[in-house]
């Protein structure tokens, strides 16, 4: 939740609290400003500026996994720089090769 005051050249043009329940509007130890302009010097008549934090990093915990394919699956553990409300999607490519019986076991790039 975020609570503001207008004022202009001292004089106070009232109050404002908002609240979003959709995307992740603080980030940890960053901050953020909020401006608020009185429109055409009318009281309550205002534009208020709200910036969304960036999206979290995201970190591969481990770079690679391996395990025979018969008994395990590969797991590539990630982490966020901060937590999300939102879901988190990463673009990731596969290199290296797995050969068995004849065949190519191979994973897509993918999301």
């Amino acid at each position: 939740m975020v609570s503001v005051q207008g004022k202009q050249n001292h004089v106070h043009y009232g109050s404002s609290t908002t609240s979003s329940t959709t995307g992740d509007w603080v980030s940890i130890g960053s901050t953020k400003n909020i401006k608020i302009w009185c429109k055409n010097g009318r009281p309550g008549d205002y534009i208020r500026v709200i910036t969304r934090a960036a999206n979290p990093i995201v970190d591969f915990n481990i770079t690679s996994s391996n395990g025979a394919e018969s008994v395990s699956s590969a797991a590539l553990t990630v982490d966020l720089s901060f937590a999300s409300t939102q879901n988190v999607t990463v673009d990731y490519a596969v290199t290296g090769t797995a050969t068995g019986s004849g065949t190519d076991y191979t994973l897509a790039n993918g999301t």
